[in-house]
């Protein structure tokens, strides 16, 4: 019985790490577990833009990288990452 288990955990790690696999010059395409409702309903737990980056990152993250942070952010006040001070 073992012995059928080792011989089917190779072919599954080989089967996981070829889908895994990108080619040169192009992205690695992977499913973010993080919507536009997930990302807009974590934000609203935090007063800025600041706080939210500090407090859930991954949110913030996958909101930048999808173009969401005007949507996410647009009920904040106060300081926001995205600005300096002067």
């Amino acid at each position: 019985m073992s012995e059928a288990k080792k011989e089917s955990t190779p072919k599954t790690a080989e089967k996981k790490s070829k889908a895994a696999v990108a080619l040169p010059g192009e992205k690695k395409v992977t499913k973010s577990p993080w919507t536009l409702d997930k990302c807009m309903k974590t934000a609203r737990r935090f007063s800025n833009e600041k706080d939210w980056a500090h407090g859930c990152p991954a949110a913030y993250k996958s909101a930048s990288a999808h173009g969401w942070l005007a949507k996410c952010t647009a009920g904040m006040s106060g300081r926001t990452a995205s600005k300096k001070s002067a």
